[in-house]
């Protein structure tokens, strides 16, 4: 992937020829925005852009001066034992998040412009903590864009109705398959067939009543053991009117899940030994589909999807947001896969990840915490991504941790992360 910093002036005052669809570059040489570009990524001047050149386009990536999203964790807290989860890893008991703890959120979001988006997730049920809608209602009164992610069992008719009146912008939905055992779990499928009726009732009219709030996603984590339902998890999302679906790999917290990961080639294939597939426009359906996978098999996705901008290599994705996570605890970490001590595998090993924060939101400010020097240092370290490969390669003892790697980094070191591979992948 091709970056550079720009290399000409931003001039953040609109002139009066600017359009809000187009940049202008002026006699002196300076890229003139769109005022609301420039409002929506809060660039400022002295802020520094990156840039990447396609074949026939430039691509600006937002700057992460600022947190533009925030990750909120509000129990560790689940209704569900699935047996792929990390939380079987940890030593330490589920809790709550304390309100005083959320208010630091909260102030966080009154003193930035513009405010970041917060998404309430984590290791745990978000609708389980006895506060969340009242989070929820608070975040919102403040401007900010909401998201939830829920495993769905809680969400009757009267939940669905409270996330709706709240102005939730978007729900996901963990749909792992739709049988009676899902991830390990036998779950009571009188209450999922419920839950289903339930979003049907609400989400299954929203194209022709065009109100779309709250927007409906699906997040699915693909195995060998539910592959074959996402065929019908598919439909399913049709009938609800999903927009958004993310499909992710697992990342198995045990060495039993190795079995059922779907990527052992794609650790090790590199993107550069593929050639450019661009499909048209066509009908996937019958025996076509089977032809055309078969054609593409062992390519690059990123490549016969026409994308000019190779981003799933050696990218944080969550540095790219500009996010943080905030835990159940007031910690501060830099990305879910920090907030939690864990053990996981890849390539056959062990790989025993160090939980990670940059501060706790019982002591300081979440922005005091952000612009410390030792943060914004390891934002450009993460930036810069010169980490050991040991997600392809994991042939010596630095891949069993993320203390330090073979190329000198030190703690924390992401060359094992399979985020930022592309491997996994979360909203």
């Amino acid at each position: 992937m091709l970056e550079a910093l720009v290399n000409v002036p931003l001039d953040l005052d609109r002139g009066e020829d600017v359009s809000e669809n187009f940049a202008v570059v002026d006699p002196s040489g300076r890229l003139i925005l769109p005022q609301n570009l420039v409002k929506k990524f809060g660039l400022t001047p002295g802020d520094q852009v990156y840039m990447e050149a396609g074949e026939d386009t430039l691509r600006l990536h937002r700057p992460v001066t600022r947190p533009a999203r925030i990750y909120v964790e509000p129990t560790t807290r689940c209704n569900m034992n699935c047996a792929m989860c990390q939380r079987h890893t940890w030593d330490h008991e589920p809790a709550d998040m304390l309100p005083e703890v959320f208010q630091r959120v909260l102030e966080t979001l009154e003193t930035c412009d513009p405010v970041p988006s917060v998404v309430f997730g984590g290791f745990g049920e978000p609708l389980l903590h006895p506060d969340i809608l009242s989070f929820i209602r608070a975040c919102k009164k403040r401007h900010s864009p909401v998201e939830l992610i829920t495993n769905g069992l809680l969400l009757n008719r009267e939940r669905l109705d409270d996330l709706k009146r709240l102005r939730l912008d978007r729900l996901w939905l963990s749909v792992d398959g739709l049988g009676d055992d899902c991830d390990g779990h036998v779950r009571d499928q009188g209450a999922f067939n419920r839950m289903k009726g339930h979003l049907k009732s609400m989400f299954g009219m929203t194209y022709y009543s065009g109100e779309m709030t709250p927007g409906l996603g699906f997040v699915f984590v693909a195995m060998k053991d539910n592959i074959h339902e996402f065929p019908e998890v598919m439909k399913l999302a049709r009938s609800l009117n999903v927009d958004k679906i993310i499909v992710s790999n697992l990342l198995p917290y045990t060495r039993q899940g190795l079995d059922q990961i779907l990527y052992t080639r794609s650790t090790w294939e590199m993107a550069g030994r593929s050639f450019q597939v661009k499909l048209p426009r066509m009908d996937l359906w019958g025996d076509s589909v089977g032809i055309i996978l078969k054609g593409l098999a062992h390519q690059d996705m990123g490549e016969f999807m026409g994308r000019e901008y190779q981003e799933p290599m050696n990218t944080c994705p969550f540095l790219k947001k500009a996010s943080l996570s905030v835990g159940q605890d007031g910690r501060v970490s830099p990305c879910p896969p920090l907030l939690h001590s864990h053990a996981c595998f890849f390539q056959g090993v062990e790989r025993k990840n160090r939980e990670h924060s940059f501060g706790n939101l019982k002591d300081r400010k979440l922005l005091d915490i952000w612009n410390d020097e030792p943060y914004a240092a390891f934002r450009k370290r993460v930036k810069a991504f010169d980490f050991s490969p040991c997600v392809s390669c994991a042939s010596c003892e630095w891949a069993e941790a993320n203390e330090e790697d073979c190329t000198g980094n030190t703690f924390p070191t992401c060359g094992g992360c399979l985020w930022a591979q592309g491997l996994v992948q979360c909203p």
